[in-house]
């Protein structure tokens, strides 16, 4: 029973994190990126990886965002989705252009969904 509430109260707390840091880049600069390289594990739990570059006043910029936990049959159709519209829109951090963000809501397109649990 103990582990079932630590499982629930990280799960609730990942959430608010989540929920947080997109909310957060809402309010950010939206500029054009593109990916640069995906890749997924080779073991444990399937989690595409997406680099992207961006340049904000004449500076370049990159960036890494994760999916959420994929189905591995779908690792190949997505990663071909990417490789044929490899644009995306960046949310940036007008404080610090080096941190950025892709959200879904700007990237309707975007195969997956991207995790938002790292700041």
């Amino acid at each position: 029973m103990v582990r079932f509430l630590e499982n629930l109260l990280g799960g609730a707390t990942n959430l608010v994190k989540r929920q947080k840091h997109e909310h957060e880049a809402l309010g950010w600069q939206r500029v054009a990126g593109k990916i640069t390289r995906h890749s997924t594990p080779r073991t444990g739990p399937t989690v595409l990886r997406v680099d992207y570059e961006y340049r904000l006043d004449e500076q370049g910029y990159s960036g890494t965002c994760n999916s959420f936990k994929i189905r591995s049959e779908d690792a190949l159709r997505i990663g071909q989705a990417l490789d044929a519209s490899p644009v995306l829109q960046v949310r940036v951090n007008p404080d610090d252009p080096s941190q950025s963000r892709i959200l879904n809501s700007d990237n309707p397109r975007l195969p997956f969904e991207v995790d938002h649990l790292l700041p």
